[in-house]
């Protein structure tokens, strides 16, 4: 049964996350051109529309959708870019649609966040690269990615980092090949890892299933360290995270356990066509 509609269809994805396996692959990773919004399943092209989803624990039930469209160009503080149309629905908010806007500069290394686009207790809100703060938030990303050996995985399954000069000034890079396997569905992934080069507890982190042949991202996983949030009134409810989610799995980097928190699941991933639902200018 479907939970609400988008363009007059009901949503397509799975109400519960199919189940999800991650098989390492004794290979090297290619060189990734990953040309998408970091951790947003978007293209960074005209015409693009993705569609991703989220699911949180502990019966992992589908929680929030992001209806996408790269709608056309922008320029902000003379910086030319690309503009991205968000229709958010959330659980939180019984599911009717919110939207928002964001912007995106792209080199051939790099992408970079320029502005956002919100409503705020209906308040319209910009923010750009001029505002104080906002590239803590936001900031930039590498669109190649290589794998330098960055990582290495240890006999009790952490990860270590052991950074080269050849290491992009990125958080993310590349642990290496992946079998990734969505319920039925299977694929080949580049895994990366985006985490800080100096890990904390009050820092998060995203493992990440890229496709190498086409760049496109099939997954995200969401992980925080113990206190990351901790001191904001969003999660006054919540102790440190290893508490809040004491069954969750641990992913651990240079000592630091980061607990996995939520799943994101782009629309490849489960095969369904974004096109098959109109956009709406309203």
């Amino acid at each position: 049964m479907s939970l609400f509609t988008i363009g007059g269809k009901p949503q397509p994805f799975p109400e519960l996350r199919p189940d999800l396996r991650v098989e390492p692959l004794d290979r090297p990773a290619p060189e990734l051109h990953w040309r998408e919004v970091r951790n947003g399943f978007s293209r960074l092209q005209i015409g693009d529309h993705t569609m991703w989803t989220m699911y949180d624990p502990p019966d992992w039930r589908l929680t929030y959708l992001m209806d996408v469209h790269m709608i056309g160009k922008v320029e902000l503080h003379g910086v030319e870019g690309l503009e991205l149309q968000d229709d958010e629905y959330d659980h939180e908010r019984d599911w009717q649609v919110s939207r928002s806007w964001t912007f995106i500069a792209a080199t051939a290394e790099q992408g970079r966040w320029l502005g956002t686009d919100r409503r705020r207790r209906g308040v319209r809100v910009l923010r750009t690269f001029l505002d104080e703060g906002f590239d803590d938030d936001w900031g930039s990303f590498a669109l190649v990615l290589r794998d330098t050996g960055r990582f290495a995985r240890q006999a009790d399954g952490a990860l270590a980092q052991r950074h080269t000069p050849d290491d992009p000034d990125d958080r993310a890079g590349v642990l290496g090949m992946a079998k990734l396997t969505v319920g039925e569905r299977k694929f080949e992934c580049v895994h990366v890892i985006d985490v800080p080069a100096q890990p904390t507890e009050r820092d998060a982190l995203m493992e990440c299933f890229v496709r190498p042949d086409d760049g496109r991202l099939i997954i995200c996983r969401r992980y925080n360290g113990r206190l990351w949030g901790h001191g904001n009134k969003v999660y006054a409810d919540r102790g440190p995270w290893d508490e809040h989610l004491p069954d969750a799995q641990r992913l651990v980097v240079d000592g630091v356990p980061f607990i996995h928190w939520y799943d994101c699941l782009g629309h490849i991933a489960v095969g369904v066509d974004p096109d098959d639902y109109a956009i709406s200018s309203s």
